[in-house]
């Protein structure tokens, strides 16, 4: 399943006799809860088995160490309202259920 505007891919099969779906997602740059919202409803109607849940969800979990330096957040609420979502829905952030306190994320800018 995919949506027209290739934001997100869900691919549902088996592995070694287990159900699982895997999913590709790329949020906006706004409006990330709504999206988010939308996005895991759809995933967990579509998904018959476990969820491995990858890509670029434009948005932050742990304000104070998943940004590589900390700036005014227009909607403080918004890093609550996202876990909100991963609990509602079952899913964990892998890299920080590994590395809770680590100040390490995926962004990268290249500075020129």
């Amino acid at each position: 399943m995919k949506d027209p505007k290739d934001r997100f891919l869900f691919i549902d099969g088996s592995l070694y006799g287990h159900s699982i779906t895997l999913a590709n997602v790329y949020g906006p740059n706004s409006d990330q809860i709504n999206f988010l919202h939308n996005i895991f409803q759809k995933l967990t109607s579509f998904s018959s088995g476990d969820i491995l849940l990858a890509g670029d969800l434009n948005t932050v979990v742990a304000n104070h160490i998943d940004r590589s330096r900390l700036k005014v957040v227009k909607n403080k609420n918004r890093t609550k309202d996202a876990q909100k979502l991963f609990d509602k829905f079952g899913l964990t952030d892998s890299f920080r259920s590994m590395h809770p306190s680590s100040h390490e994320y995926s962004f990268y800018s290249a500075q020129f």
